[in-house]
């Protein structure tokens, strides 16, 4: 009675119960409020531009609702260039191992992800990689 219009913003689906008592008597009512997320598109840009000071400059997995991911980019002899497991750690086009600045080219990406609704993302493609 303390409570008569309650708020809540729960981030996943939640069951909510109020019980009221009287004195006397008991009562239970539950209702269950379902989250529905809108996680959009998740996509890797086709192409960008390293160290060019633009929005390009940086190649970034796109897209929200990431839980986990796992992004590798690979030059074209198959060696592995690049890896991260955090949406916010971009590839700059510099070599994981040596840090030295990638050559203009295609490489390849395989991106793993897992989204806040459950769905699991498994893609790969092409990054160009333009000076």
């Amino acid at each position: 009675n303390d409570c008569p219009d309650p708020i809540a913003s729960p981030t996943e689906s939640t069951v909510y119960c109020v019980t009221a008592y009287n004195g006397t008597c008991a009562d239970t009512s539950c209702t269950t409020v379902t989250v529905d997320y809108d996680c959009g598109e998740v996509y890797v840009p086709t192409a960008f531009t390293p160290s060019s000071g633009d929005a390009n400059s940086l190649e970034c997995v796109m897209g929200g609702c990431i839980v986990n991911m796992h992004f590798k980019i690979y030059d074209r002899w198959g060696e592995l260039v690049f890896e991260s497991f955090d949406q916010n750690i971009c590839w700059d086009g510099t070599h994981k191992r040596n840090g030295k600045m990638m050559s203009t080219g295609v490489y390849v990406y395989v991106l793993d992800a897992t989204l806040a609704n459950g769905e699991t993302i498994s893609q790969s493609g092409n990054v160009s990689l333009i000076r």
